[in-house]
Protein backbone atom coordinates (compact mmCIF):
# COMPACT_ATOMS: atom_id res chain seq x y z
CA UNK A 1 0.00 0.00 0.00
CA UNK A 2 1.01 3.53 -0.63
CA UNK A 3 2.37 5.72 2.26
CA UNK A 4 -0.81 7.34 2.45
CA UNK A 5 -2.95 4.45 2.62
CA UNK A 6 -1.39 3.45 5.53
CA UNK A 7 -1.56 6.31 7.26
CA UNK A 8 -5.40 6.04 6.53
CA UNK A 9 -5.77 2.52 7.90
CA UNK A 10 -3.82 3.55 11.07
CA UNK A 11 -6.16 6.75 11.41
CA UNK A 12 -9.07 4.33 10.84
CA UNK A 13 -8.52 2.03 13.56
CA UNK A 14 -7.52 5.15 16.00
CA UNK A 15 -10.75 5.91 15.25
CA UNK A 16 -12.49 2.90 16.63
CA UNK A 17 -9.80 3.17 19.17
CA UNK A 18 -7.76 0.14 18.18
CA UNK A 19 -4.19 1.21 17.66
CA UNK A 20 -2.01 -0.50 14.99
CA UNK A 21 1.69 -0.71 15.36
CA UNK A 22 4.55 -1.27 12.89
CA UNK A 23 3.99 -5.38 12.61
CA UNK A 24 0.26 -4.84 12.14
CA UNK A 25 0.58 -2.18 9.64
CA UNK A 26 2.67 -4.90 7.50
CA UNK A 27 0.99 -7.74 7.68
CA UNK A 28 -2.17 -5.42 6.20
CA UNK A 29 0.02 -4.06 3.78
CA UNK A 30 1.31 -8.07 2.95
CA UNK A 31 -2.49 -8.62 3.07
CA UNK A 32 -3.68 -5.73 0.98
CA UNK A 33 -1.07 -6.99 -1.51
CA UNK A 34 -2.43 -10.63 -1.97
CA UNK A 35 -5.77 -8.99 -2.23
CA UNK A 36 -5.00 -7.27 -5.29
CA UNK A 37 -3.11 -9.71 -6.70
CA UNK A 38 -5.60 -12.64 -6.29
CA UNK A 39 -8.46 -10.28 -7.54
CA UNK A 40 -6.87 -10.02 -10.95
CA UNK A 41 -7.03 -13.88 -10.90
CA UNK A 42 -11.09 -14.60 -9.27
CA UNK A 43 -13.48 -12.14 -7.42
CA UNK A 44 -12.30 -12.23 -4.38
CA UNK A 45 -14.43 -8.58 -3.74
CA UNK A 46 -16.59 -6.27 -5.57
CA UNK A 47 -14.09 -3.67 -3.76
CA UNK A 48 -11.31 -2.75 -6.28
CA UNK A 49 -10.10 0.75 -4.46
CA UNK A 50 -7.20 0.49 -1.74
CA UNK A 51 -9.82 3.20 0.41
CA UNK A 52 -12.54 0.79 -0.13
CA UNK A 53 -10.99 -2.16 1.23
CA UNK A 54 -8.72 -0.34 4.02
CA UNK A 55 -12.22 0.74 5.32
CA UNK A 56 -15.27 -1.23 4.32
CA UNK A 57 -12.75 -4.66 4.45
CA UNK A 58 -9.74 -4.17 7.42
CA UNK A 59 -11.72 -1.71 9.47
CA UNK A 60 -15.26 -3.00 9.12
CA UNK A 61 -13.72 -6.55 10.65
CA UNK A 62 -12.34 -4.74 13.31
CA UNK A 63 -15.67 -3.18 14.78
CA UNK A 64 -16.17 -6.50 16.70
CA UNK A 65 -13.00 -6.59 18.34
CA UNK A 66 -14.34 -4.90 21.77
CA UNK A 67 -17.32 -7.63 21.81
CA UNK A 68 -15.12 -10.76 21.89
CA UNK A 69 -14.92 -12.22 25.17
CA UNK A 70 -11.19 -12.76 25.65
CA UNK A 71 -7.95 -12.91 23.80
CA UNK A 72 -7.28 -16.49 23.60
CA UNK A 73 -10.94 -17.63 22.17
CA UNK A 74 -11.49 -20.08 19.35
CA UNK A 75 -13.18 -18.39 16.92
CA UNK A 76 -15.08 -19.67 13.64
CA UNK A 77 -15.55 -17.22 10.70
CA UNK A 78 -18.12 -18.95 8.48
CA UNK A 79 -18.25 -17.68 5.18
CA UNK A 80 -15.61 -15.85 5.05
CA UNK A 81 -14.78 -15.29 1.49
CA UNK A 82 -11.41 -13.49 0.93
CA UNK A 83 -10.88 -14.16 5.06
CA UNK A 84 -13.35 -10.95 6.84
CA UNK A 85 -13.45 -10.68 9.45
CA UNK A 86 -11.27 -13.34 10.71
CA UNK A 87 -7.96 -12.36 9.54
CA UNK A 88 -7.93 -8.87 10.51
CA UNK A 89 -8.80 -10.09 13.79
CA UNK A 90 -5.91 -12.31 13.67
CA UNK A 91 -4.03 -9.79 12.54
CA UNK A 92 -4.78 -7.25 15.45
CA UNK A 93 -5.02 -10.20 17.73
CA UNK A 94 -2.51 -12.64 17.08
CA UNK A 95 -3.70 -14.80 20.62
CA UNK A 96 -6.80 -15.44 18.84
CA UNK A 97 -7.37 -19.18 17.49
CA UNK A 98 -9.38 -18.85 14.08
CA UNK A 99 -11.25 -21.21 11.97
CA UNK A 100 -11.96 -19.87 8.42
CA UNK A 101 -14.88 -21.94 6.74
CA UNK A 102 -15.18 -21.21 2.92
CA UNK A 103 -17.11 -23.29 0.05
CA UNK A 104 -15.17 -22.18 -2.59
CA UNK A 105 -12.02 -23.99 -3.35
CA UNK A 106 -10.35 -20.73 -5.00
CA UNK A 107 -11.07 -18.55 -1.56
CA UNK A 108 -9.68 -21.18 0.09
CA UNK A 109 -6.68 -21.60 -2.07
CA UNK A 110 -6.34 -18.11 -1.33
CA UNK A 111 -6.76 -17.89 2.14
CA UNK A 112 -3.63 -20.81 2.46
CA UNK A 113 -1.47 -18.58 0.44
CA UNK A 114 -2.67 -15.51 2.99
CA UNK A 115 -2.10 -17.36 6.03
CA UNK A 116 1.28 -18.44 4.82
CA UNK A 117 2.39 -15.51 3.74
CA UNK A 118 1.49 -13.91 6.64
CA UNK A 119 3.21 -16.89 8.64
CA UNK A 120 -0.55 -16.92 10.94
CA UNK A 121 0.00 -19.25 13.44
CA UNK A 122 -3.78 -21.36 14.83
CA UNK A 123 -5.14 -19.86 11.44
CA UNK A 124 -6.82 -22.92 9.78
CA UNK A 125 -8.80 -22.59 6.72
CA UNK A 126 -11.69 -25.19 6.29
CA UNK A 127 -13.65 -26.10 2.96
CA UNK A 128 -16.76 -26.85 3.22
CA UNK A 129 -20.72 -25.72 3.84
CA UNK A 130 -21.36 -24.91 7.52
CA UNK A 131 -24.46 -26.96 7.54
CA UNK A 132 -22.82 -29.78 6.65
CA UNK A 133 -19.08 -29.06 8.62
CA UNK A 134 -21.77 -28.62 11.98
CA UNK A 135 -22.85 -32.46 11.77
CA UNK A 136 -19.23 -33.63 12.34
CA UNK A 137 -18.62 -34.16 15.58
CA UNK A 138 -14.87 -32.48 15.66
CA UNK A 139 -16.90 -28.85 15.05
CA UNK A 140 -19.86 -29.44 17.37
CA UNK A 141 -19.74 -27.69 20.84
CA UNK A 142 -16.25 -26.61 19.95
CA UNK A 143 -16.26 -22.53 19.57
CA UNK A 144 -16.02 -20.11 22.10
CA UNK A 145 -17.60 -17.74 19.56
CA UNK A 146 -18.70 -17.90 15.73
CA UNK A 147 -19.15 -14.80 13.54
CA UNK A 148 -20.05 -14.50 10.28
CA UNK A 149 -20.03 -11.07 7.92
CA UNK A 150 -23.25 -9.86 6.51
CA UNK A 151 -23.49 -13.96 4.77
CA UNK A 152 -26.48 -15.48 6.27
CA UNK A 153 -30.28 -13.79 7.34
CA UNK A 154 -30.83 -13.62 11.00
CA UNK A 155 -32.57 -16.49 11.63
CA UNK A 156 -30.50 -18.60 8.87
CA UNK A 157 -27.60 -17.78 10.81
CA UNK A 158 -28.87 -18.76 14.39
CA UNK A 159 -29.87 -22.42 12.96
CA UNK A 160 -26.43 -22.91 10.95
CA UNK A 161 -24.25 -21.31 13.87
CA UNK A 162 -25.58 -22.54 16.84
CA UNK A 163 -24.10 -25.82 16.52
CA UNK A 164 -20.83 -25.00 16.46
CA UNK A 165 -21.24 -23.17 19.73
CA UNK A 166 -19.99 -24.51 23.43
CA UNK A 167 -22.29 -23.37 26.40
CA UNK A 168 -21.43 -19.57 26.67
CA UNK A 169 -19.99 -19.56 23.72
CA UNK A 170 -21.33 -16.28 21.67
CA UNK A 171 -23.02 -16.24 17.87
CA UNK A 172 -21.89 -12.87 15.85
CA UNK A 173 -23.56 -11.38 13.25
CA UNK A 174 -22.58 -8.68 11.63
CA UNK A 175 -24.95 -6.66 9.64
CA UNK A 176 -25.60 -3.41 7.82
CA UNK A 177 -28.26 -0.55 8.34
CA UNK A 178 -31.76 -2.69 7.44
CA UNK A 179 -32.29 -5.80 10.66
CA UNK A 180 -34.88 -4.66 12.62
CA UNK A 181 -37.39 -7.44 10.31
CA UNK A 182 -34.39 -9.43 10.61
CA UNK A 183 -34.50 -9.58 14.20
CA UNK A 184 -37.73 -9.88 14.67
CA UNK A 185 -37.72 -12.88 13.04
CA UNK A 186 -35.24 -14.35 14.50
CA UNK A 187 -36.48 -14.05 17.82
CA UNK A 188 -38.83 -16.65 17.16
CA UNK A 189 -36.48 -19.25 17.36
CA UNK A 190 -33.36 -17.71 19.11
CA UNK A 191 -35.06 -20.33 22.59
CA UNK A 192 -35.28 -23.22 20.15
CA UNK A 193 -31.16 -23.19 19.69
CA UNK A 194 -30.70 -22.57 22.88
CA UNK A 195 -29.81 -19.03 22.67
CA UNK A 196 -30.57 -15.48 24.42
CA UNK A 197 -29.83 -12.19 22.86
CA UNK A 198 -27.25 -10.22 24.06
CA UNK A 199 -28.53 -7.18 22.49
CA UNK A 200 -27.49 -5.21 19.18
CA UNK A 201 -24.81 -2.72 18.97
CA UNK A 202 -24.93 -0.23 16.24
CA UNK A 203 -22.30 2.05 15.23
CA UNK A 204 -20.37 3.73 12.02
CA UNK A 205 -17.26 3.33 10.07
CA UNK A 206 -15.01 6.62 9.98
CA UNK A 207 -14.58 8.44 7.15
CA UNK A 208 -18.11 6.82 4.99
CA UNK A 209 -20.64 6.93 7.84
CA UNK A 210 -22.25 4.15 6.99
CA UNK A 211 -24.11 2.27 9.50
CA UNK A 212 -23.48 -1.50 11.38
CA UNK A 213 -25.18 -3.32 13.37
CA UNK A 214 -23.50 -5.92 15.58
CA UNK A 215 -26.08 -8.69 17.09
CA UNK A 216 -24.90 -11.10 19.90
CA UNK A 217 -26.09 -13.91 21.02
CA UNK A 218 -24.63 -16.05 24.13
CA UNK A 219 -25.30 -20.24 23.97
CA UNK A 220 -27.24 -20.83 27.61
CA UNK A 221 -28.44 -24.84 26.37
CA UNK A 222 -28.33 -27.45 23.63
CA UNK A 223 -30.93 -27.15 20.57
CA UNK A 224 -34.29 -28.18 22.00
CA UNK A 225 -35.71 -31.42 19.94
CA UNK A 226 -38.81 -30.87 18.24
CA UNK A 227 -40.49 -33.22 20.91
CA UNK A 228 -39.41 -31.08 23.86
CA UNK A 229 -41.14 -27.77 21.88
CA UNK A 230 -44.46 -26.72 23.90
CA UNK A 231 -47.43 -25.40 21.27
CA UNK A 232 -49.08 -23.21 22.78
CA UNK A 233 -51.59 -22.39 19.83
CA UNK A 234 -53.76 -25.27 20.47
Amino acid sequence: MQKEILNLLAEAARSIHIPLGDRELSLFDRYHGELILWNVRMNLTALRSSEDIVVKHFIDSLTVLPFLPGPHVKLLDVGTGAGFPGIPLKIVLGSLKIHLLESSRKKISFLKKVVHTLSLEETIPIHGRAEDISKELPFQSTFDVVISRATFRLPSWIEVGSPFLKQGGLLIAMKGAKVKEEVEEASKSIERYGLSSKGCHDLRLPFTGHTRNIMIYEKIHEEMPQSDIINTCS
